[in-house]
């Protein structure tokens, strides 16, 4: 199995995780847009907080398992991963989490929090908007690769 093939298969199984799949349909069902989004975010005691640090924790991992590929290679996976649609979605309750604090009870902000998905998320956009015409620049097709990719 390829190197890519093999980092595609983690990919999958990460977002298709019992837990990561139980939290994203409960974030998605409750709020679907990124404003309603943050507004768990905003209490970090609820199940919600919880459902966002574990979708964002997954995207963090998954951030650090690109690093290491080549352009070629990121062709290939970004073309099957919803980086920019997620990113998206997340970017308002990251924002929260970043301003109040990522540990609870410590009031200090963390500005570093998410940064490894940010950083590919920043990627992705570039490289959305340089192929097929900006084609995966769309939250449709994007949704399709959350689904099915």
């Amino acid at each position: 199995m390829s190197d890519t093939v093999d980092l595609i298969s983690k990919v999958t199984k990460l977002r298709m995780a019992g837990p990561y799949n139980s939290a994203i349909r409960t974030i998605i069902r409750k709020s679907p847009s990124g404003d309603q989004i943050a507004e768990f975010a905003k209490n970090s005691d609820s199940d919600e907080y919880a459902d966002i640090r574990l979708i964002v924790g997954t995207w963090e991992k998954i951030a650090i398992l690109f690093k290491s590929k080549s352009e070629v290679d990121r062709d290939d996976l970004f073309r099957v991963t919803p980086v920019g649609l997620l990113w998206k979605m997340f970017l308002p309750a990251i924002t929260i989490i970043r301003e109040d604090g990522a540990f609870p009870g410590n009031d200090k902000p963390s500005p570093d929090y998410a940064c490894d998905f940010e950083y590919l998320a920043l990627e992705y956009d570039i490289w959305a908007r340089k192929t097929d015409n900006g084609k995966y620049t769309c939250p449709s097709e994007q949704a399709i690769q959350a689904l099915f990719g």
